[in-house]
């Protein structure tokens, strides 16, 4: 007799979840869900014309969507807006929240790095922001420049600084997320390298190419040193994710970013935005954490469930 029950419970637990399996997790997850993407502009969806990964996310799932990223957002900001307690309503209330954070933090370092350098070699007193503003108008003077000091950044003290106040601020941030709602989905991405696919641009002009491999190449450590951070995380939820677009935007099949070199104008734009087709790959990656963190509901809804039907059985059969 034992064995026949023990073979029924078998056969109602494998259908049980074959059933859960098939469910789409578009319908699974649907429904009043409040959603909150925190971050900087990569969350903004600046610079784009059509729906950034937070709206796409809010209209795949049917979420209800609060935008609170802002433009320039840092760790340090961030933080200062949760201690304020300007967003603990909105954190509150979220059953998802996403968060696109770092980015700003390592390339405001590096302006004033940068700054620093220049003005010790120029006799200059320039600051971090118009450093900024000039590269971003493509002074080619400034651009050249930048490339022969980039490869020393991550070791000056601007780097240290600001890699040690993001891990501090960022364990902050998820601490005062899980500690305001423990059951919220948090989802944060990996940083990305914006200028991978730029030496390949260049691979026609002599001496551009090098030079926009120095580009890669230093930014490439230093967002490699950023997610070393990030997915060391303080956290034990189970609701707690890290979505890797590094890896995403890595094995791309075309420029996921607006940073490009036009050979026939001369011209290179650092805009290290996501373009419409890194936002679709963000989208991806953060709907695969978000059907994954559903799945585990729906198994540890399926287990509750079935848990009290499986001891009544055994019972029965003592």
């Amino acid at each position: 007799m034992k064995n026949s029950l023990i073979k029924k419970i078998l056969s109602f637990s494998l259908a049980f979840f074959l059933v859960i399996s098939f469910i789409p997790n578009e319908i699974k997850a649907a429904g009043e869900k409040n959603y909150l993407a925190l971050g900087d502009s990569i969350s903004t969806g600046y610079g784009l014309s059509q729906n950034s990964f937070v709206e796409q996310i809010a209209e795949k799932y049917g979420y209800n969507l609060k935008n609170s990223a802002a433009e320039g957002e840092t760790s340090q900001s961030l933080l200062d807006k949760l201690n304020s307690n300007s967003l603990k309503s909105d954190i509150e209330d979220a059953d998802v929240i996403t968060l696109t954070i770092g980015g700003n933090d390592l390339i405001n370092a590096l302006y004033d790095f940068l700054a620093e350098e220049y003005n010790s070699e120029n006799a200059t007193s320039y600051n971090g922001d118009y450093i900024k503003e000039e590269l971003n108008n493509g002074n080619l003077t400034i651009i050249l420049f930048a490339a022969g000091k980039i490869s020393t950044f991550m070791d000056s003290p601007q780097a240290k600084t600001a890699l040690s106040n993001f891990e501090e601020n960022l364990n902050d941030i998820i601490s005062y997320i899980e500690t305001n709602n423990p059951d919220a989905w948090v989802i944060i991405t990996t940083q990305y390298n914006p200028y991978k696919f730029l030496p390949q641009q260049g691979k026609d002009e002599p001496g551009m190419e090098e030079t926009l491999e120095l580009i890669n190449t230093s930014f490439e450590q230093g967002v490699q040193q950023l997610n070393q951070v990030i997915k060391n995380v303080n956290t034990r939820s189970s609701t707690f994710a890290v979505a890797d677009v590094y890896e995403r935007f890595n094995d791309a099949e075309k420029n996921p970013c607006n940073a490009t070199y036009d050979i026939k104008e001369g011209k290179l734009n650092l805009d290290f935005h996501p373009n419409a087709y890194g936002h679709e790959l963000i989208t991806d990656m953060i709907a695969g954490k978000i059907d994954e963190l559903q799945f585990v509901k729906d198994q540890d809804e399926a287990l509750n469930l079935l848990n009290p039907t499986l001891m009544k059985i055994m019972e029965m059969d003592e």
